[in-house]
């Protein structure tokens, strides 16, 4: 009578048991996924602007208990009025004059900005290729040394056009 009492006690204990085991293993399991080490390798920056639109890819997310932007590779910008930010997952900025329309790429690590219209300024600090299209020219920011990089480029629709690199340098081609 004795081994059937432990058997039946055995038998509940496990019966109990087997349910917590498999709420722990969800749950650590769930905890993992949920948990992002690093952004997506297509994450350009979290956009931040008063007067802005975003189409194509991207994500929102909360940071810090505020609603963020995430801008993806394809992501189309447009600036209606004011200024907007980026800051790039990289470090750095980019800090958008409106009105403007541009468009961000990301490949093999290296960063297009296709510039349509507008003025950007870009802070890069680290070694990140980067590369600005508008209608008529190609610029190229270049590093020298280890310094950060500044640069500042500006198209408008009747054709006027500036650049200027404050840190660094910058390589210009035509279209």
């Amino acid at each position: 009578m004795a081994v059937l009492s432990n058997s039946i006690a055995c038998r509940r204990r496990a019966a109990v048991l087997a349910p917590c085991v498999a709420l722990l293993c969800a749950a650590l399991i769930a905890a993992t996924a949920a948990r992002p080490d690093e952004p997506p390798p297509d994450s350009v920056g979290i956009i931040d602007g008063e007067a802005i639109s975003v189409s194509g890819p991207m994500s929102v997310e909360v940071v810090r208990g505020q609603v963020k932007t995430v801008l993806r590779s394809g992501s189309d910008v447009r600036v209606k009025s004011g200024a907007a930010r980026i800051d790039l997952v990289e470090g750095g900025q980019i800090s958008i004059c409106g009105p403007a329309h541009l468009s961000v790429l990301k490949s093999g690590g290296s960063l297009t900005i296709a510039l349509d219209t507008g003025t950007i300024h870009v802070h890069i600090e680290r070694d990140l290729p980067l590369t600005v299209y508008t209608p008529q020219i190609q610029a190229q920011s270049v590093a020298t040394g280890e310094a950060p990089r500044d640069l500042l480029v500006c198209f408008n629709t009747p054709g006027a056009m500036c650049f200027r690199a404050n840190r660094g340098a910058v390589r210009v081609e035509p279209q």
